[in-house]
């Protein structure tokens, strides 16, 4: 479904290309918006110092890692065509941080 959702990127119109990348800016901005107000939240908020809140406060880090380093990449690597990386090197260090931060995100 990405592999389409990608070719069909690369067919589109201008417009529609700019409305796309509108959207995505706008759910990476929102992603890590969110994900700092919850960590703020736990932080400032007396109350919601409790050891089961712990578990959440590390899933909103997680999740703002993957919001501020994961999705603009992924953004400007499917805008891009696929053809960011200069060396073998830089490549592989970018799908091993890209698959530690989510595979710390989902876990």
């Amino acid at each position: 479904m990405i592999r389409l959702i990608i070719a069909e990127m690369e067919d589109a119109q201008p417009s529609s290309r700019w409305l796309r990348i509108t959207f995505v800016v706008t759910l990476i901005i929102g992603t890590i918006a969110g994900n700092l107000l919850v960590i703020i939240s736990i932080l400032k908020v007396k109350v919601l110092r409790r050891p089961h809140n712990h578990l959440i406060l590390s899933l909103a880090v997680a999740d703002l890692l993957v919001g501020c380093l994961v999705l603009p990449l992924r953004l400007v690597v499917a805008e891009n065509s696929h053809s960011l990386y200069p060396g073998h090197f830089i490549c592989y260090a970018w799908i091993s941080g890209k698959k530690q931060v989510i595979i710390q995100s989902l876990f």
